[in-house]
This record gives C-alpha cells, structure tokens and sequence, in this order.
C-alpha cells in the first residue's frame, strides 16, 4: 500500500530500516502485552502506564524536559496539544478499546486501514495518485479486514 515495493527503498540508510523494524516490533510487544494488561486494568489505565513509560524513556535519552527550553508560540504549543491529544491519546486508547473489544490479532490487522485512509484523503484533498500497485495494496488490506469481521471465532 506505501509504495515498498520500489527498489529505490534500497537506498535507505540503515539506521531508518533499522528503527522501523524496532517500531514495529515496539507496536506488536505492545498491542500482546496491552491486551494481557487489560486483563486488570482498564485500556485508559494501560494507555497511561505506556505513555509514563515512554516519558521515563525520552526524559532518559534526552535531557529532561528539554522541549520545554524551546520558545514556541501560542500556535504552536495548540498544534503540539492538538498532536498529542488527537494523534497520540485518543486513537491509542480507541485502539486499547479494540484490543480488549476484538483480540490484539484483529485489532492489529484492523489498524492496517490507517495508511488505507491516509491514501484516500491524500488522493482527494493533496491530489496524490496512487500507483496501481498501491490501489492493490488497498484493496487486499480492506479485504482483510472485511474477512476478519464476516469470520466467526471457532468456539
């Protein structure tokens, strides 16, 4: 669907395939071990201790509290909340919410539709065009995706 099926991806450097393989394995630790969690706790309580811990983490590998040294502007500080609170806090718990809703296997899958949206209002709003490819990409990930809700759990 993002177009990794070009060649000229082989010209990345190492350090970003490296650190987009550690997010992804980041994200498939995380959505196993929020769904074990939620087993206790509620999604917004596991949202909480993993954003925590991510702030103990950052505040480890950066002087703490360094992005506060920085003079933004009034709209910048509202864009910089709008970010955290709509890109990080909302569709992060939506997402806990499914994983205790449909399992993390489903939820991980559903989370696919992401560039899937993106693409679309890209298309519709940027004017960006997709390569046949990457419509493919769409389909089969919307496919999935319709596979796994029609799909009943063996029981």
């Amino acid at each position: 669907m993002v177009g990794a099926y070009n060649l000229a991806i082989l010209n990345m450097n190492i350090q970003g395939i490296l650190a987009g393989l550690a997010s992804a394995f980041a994200f498939a630790l995380y959505s196993v071990k929020s769904e074990y969690a939620m087993r206790s706790y509620t999604p917004w309580t596991v949202l909480f201790y993993a954003l925590l811990f991510a702030a103990v983490i950052w505040n480890v590998l950066e002087p703490p509290l360094s992005a506060f040294s920085f003079t933004y502007s009034a709209l910048s500080w509202s864009w910089i909340f709008y970010i955290g609170i709509f890109g990080t806090i909302l569709p992060f718990g939506f997402y806990n919410k499914g994983i205790k809703q449909i399992l993390p296997t489903r939820a991980s899958i559903t989370a696919t539709l992401e560039p899937v949206i993106a693409g679309v209002i890209s298309f519709l709003f940027l004017g960006e065009m997709m390569d046949p490819l990457q419509v493919t990409g769409a389909v089969l990930v919307l496919s999935s995706i319709l596979m796994l809700q029609i799909r009943k759990d063996p029981g």
